[in-house]
């Protein structure tokens, strides 16, 4: 069974059947975000597939994400999970995004909202399940690293 949904040409903006990966028009691929979604709810806004460019902080990996411009910067960090290279993202890893030198928290606020827009390129940092904020951790290690350990009992 075919799907009823409709997606948008991003070329020439036909109107598309949902099953068709090109344009009938003028043969542009669908978009990928395009692919993924369903079709909008009545009183719903229509989707608006927006490209983000995203890289480590060194810089030597770099790829790109489809995400929604209405879509939270959770539903960004799930999308960069999904999209990165093997290894990237280790299982059981949370993202992190920087945008500006400031890290994105998670919230109700759209991208858009908070100054993403196409092609923006924003920074994802992989922190291993274990991995606890330095500050919250320094002050208890060093305490016990410089005392005697306590008796067992």
């Amino acid at each position: 069974q075919a799907s009823s949904a409709q997606w948008e040409c991003s070329v020439c903006t036909l109107a598309n059947i949902g099953a068709r990966t090109i344009c009938e028009a003028c043969e542009t691929e669908r978009p990928k975000a395009a692919a993924i979604a369903a079709a909008p709810a009545p009183g719903k806004a229509e989707p608006q597939p927006m490209t983000i460019k995203v890289r480590n902080v060194k810089g030597d990996v770099n790829f790109e994400v489809e995400c929604d411009k209405a879509a939270t910067v959770d539903q960004l960090k799930a999308a960069v999970v999904k999209g990165a290279p093997s290894g990237f993202a280790p299982e059981g890893a949370t993202c992190v995004i920087a945008l500006g030198g400031k890290f994105l928290l998670q919230g109700s606020e759209t991208l858009t909202a908070l100054g993403v827009q196409n092609n923006t390129q924003v920074i994802a940092v992989m922190r291993a399940a274990s991995t606890v904020a330095p500050a919250a951790k320094a002050a208890p290690a060093a305490a016990a690293s410089s005392s005697d350990p306590a008796p067992r009992s």
